[in-house]
């Protein structure tokens, strides 16, 4: 799952390809030029020559094509969040972007209380259920069974699904400014990348919800006015928490020079001359289908409501640069990018990497162990 990794691979091929063929070609060519001593009318028709020449370039046009495929890369995985049937989201153990989503959302709710009824709207389940399963406004709804163009017929009040969509947004980008910076650290050179902060950002990216209220300056906000160690402005602050566990997060991401970021439709587009990184969040309302017996065993509640998002991660390079360019040095944080999206935000990643199958294997035969054992002893 390394895209510049990938492309080295096919270039050394196709670099050892060319040669390997130059040489046969070299040889061919010598063989033919000592045969034509023997047959001098035979080898003088110049359409040869040319025919030869066009098959060297076709072999070389076939290899370019098979290198130029190699440029797009993409990952398609889903996220799971869980809440209860207040819309209070549930804490998932061990899984990294369950931790995150969690976090900090529960932070723009406890500063911004309209951000909370916007998102209680659609996840708040159980303040009119009266007894009833689910409550008259609210139809669970499955991917499996639903047509997304019969969604809206289903789904009541989809106003908070922004929520979700910008605060997986933000998390992408400061999971990916964390690996930038551990990365371009230990390169340990200042000069060949941009440093983009709050204030360099588009104005598009200040209308995500939440980067604008998790990065908005502290020196503005209410829960940080009392906030000891806050009044120097010379300090470069990055982390805060303020009152009721509300956070502030400098925006910062280093990426190599001349990089930008922009939207495109409904995705976040990273690129540079040589790349683009598009990410594209998708949240329809979908309940996630959860493994055997996790919401007893792992989460520890059964009232939960579980939701399914959809990442895209698409990678596309331009080959040429690769081809011919040796210093890759200021673009292999993409394959660290790359390598490890998955086991952040992919659910299914998240249930291989703890063993759950084979924890749950595990537990029933312990059970069926004891009820045996049990049995023995009974008919002793």
């Amino acid at each position: 799952m390394k895209p510049l990794y990938t492309l080295r691979t096919h270039k050394t091929t196709f670099y050892n390809n060319v040669y390997l063929m130059i040489l046969l070609s070299i040889g061919i060519s010598l063989i033919a030029n000592t045969i034509s001593h023997f047959f001098p009318e035979q080898w003088q028709n110049t359409g040869l020559l040319i025919f030869g020449i066009c098959c060297i370039i076709y072999v070389i046009v076939i290899y370019i094509i098979d290198f130029y495929r190699h440029r797009s890369y993409k990952i398609q995985t889903e996220a799971t969040f869980i809440t209860d049937d207040n819309g209070n989201i549930v804490h998932i153990p061990l899984y990294p972007m369950g931790y995150e989503i969690k976090r900090i959302l529960e932070s723009v709710f406890r500063e911004n209380r309209a951000y909370h009824k916007l998102w209680l709207k659609s996840f708040d389940k159980g303040s009119s259920r009266k007894g009833k399963k689910y409550s008259q406004n609210y139809v669970m709804i499955s991917k499996v069974t639903i047509e997304d163009t019969d969604i809206h017929k289903y789904i009541k009040n989809d106003s908070g699904f922004c929520l979700v969509h910008d605060a997986i947004e933000y998390i992408f980008i400061d999971w990916l400014s964390t690996a930038q910076e551990r990365y371009f650290s230990e390169l340990k050179e200042d000069a060949k990348f941009d440093t983009l902060t709050r204030k360099d950002i588009p104005t598009f990216l200040l209308e995500n919800k939440i980067i604008n209220t998790i990065s908005k300056p502290f020196e503005e906000r209410e829960k940080f006015i009392n906030q000891p160690g806050t009044s120097d402005s010379n300090e470069d602050i990055h982390f805060l928490q303020g009152e009721d566990g509300v956070i502030f997060q400098k925006f910062e991401i280093k990426l190599p020079q001349n990089s930008i970021i922009e939207r495109k439709d409904n995705a976040l587009i990273i690129k540079n001359r040589n790349y683009k990184i598009h990410l594209i969040v998708e949240f329809k309302g979908f309940n996630a289908s959860l493994p055997n017996a996790f919401a007893d065993l792992f989460i520890g509640k059964t009232n939960i409501i579980p939701y399914t998002v959809k990442i895209e991660l698409k990678v596309e390079l331009n080959p040429f640069f690769f081809l011919f360019a040796k210093d890759w040095r200021y673009l292999n944080w993409i394959d660290v990018m790359y390598d490890k999206f998955l086991d952040y935000f992919s659910f299914n990643n998240y249930i291989k990497n703890i063993g759950y199958s084979q924890a749950l294997t595990n537990l029933v035969m312990y059970k069926n162990f004891f009820i045996i054992n049990h049995r023995t002893k009974q008919s002793k």
